[in-house]
């Protein structure tokens, strides 16, 4: 596993007479930096569902469970309730994006994303009841791109809850209905990379300095090459 200071400490990447580089992030919920990238993120991958519904789903807190215990039934019994209402509602490209948030009281709800026909509230709130002994529910039809944003900046705008032995969120692999939003370039594909003793600019400028020239950058690296394919980027001393 690569280790760094997240934001400062450079990653590097060579194959053949290209180099890569990119500037690490530890891509962890609790970091200051990475946080609000990967709410940035799981928001375009919410919107890019084309949800038609949103549901709301809460514990049963007369039930003598911890919020850790709750959380482990939710998501235990979020499989059954969207396997169901898949096979009810007869959606041909069913699909669902759940996030865990947790309460003022320390427990957790859910709000689902869906594409999903329509199924009636009421049998919505039996089935979630005959799963976890809740019955309080909100379903809400989403009309229109607009509504379907806002309600993904509403829902998704803090960090999910990571309770013990949970995940923060979950999706399903209907989804997604492109893949631009996991787009790997095959050439860099199973290539090693290493963690450098240099800043990001510090790699860079040294790149420069090598006589290498940048061919494409994103926001996450920038790719450099020699114009003479017989030649090898330099190598650095991991940090």
């Amino acid at each position: 596993m690569l280790k760094g200071q997240c934001g400062q400490t450079a990653i590097y990447q060579t194959k053949n007479n290209r180099a890569r580089a990119f500037l690490f992030h530890c891509k962890r919920w609790s970091c200051p930096t990475c946080s609000p990238r990967k709410r940035r993120q799981l928001r375009a991958i919410a919107t890019a569902g084309k949800p038609d519904m949103l549901l709301t789903l809460t514990h049963d807190t007369k039930q003598p469970l911890t919020p850790d215990e709750a959380a482990q039934q939710m998501t235990k019994a979020l499989t059954a309730m969207f396997r169901w209402m898949h096979t009810r509602s007869k959606t041909a490209n069913f699909g669902y994006l759940w996030v865990i948030e947790r309460t003022q009281r320390g427990f957790p709800h859910c709000h689902a994303l869906l594409r999903c026909q329509f199924v009636h509230h009421r049998e919505i709130s039996a089935k979630w009841k005959e799963l976890t002994g809740a019955s309080i529910i909100d379903v809400q039809r989403i009309t229109s791109e607009r509504q379907a944003a806002n309600y993904v900046t509403k829902y998704l705008s803090k960090e999910p809850h990571k309770f013990d032995k949970t995940r923060r969120f979950g999706i399903s692999k209907s989804w997604r209905q492109t893949d631009t939003d996991r787009t790997v370039d095959a050439f860099w594909q199973g290539v090693p990379v290493q963690t450098v003793a240099y800043s990001f600019s510090e790699l860079v400028a040294a790149l420069l300095s090598a006589g290498m020239t940048p061919e494409a950058s994103s926001k996450t690296h920038i790719t450099f090459f020699y114009q003479d394919p017989t030649l090898t980027p330099p190598t650095f001393n991991s940090s």
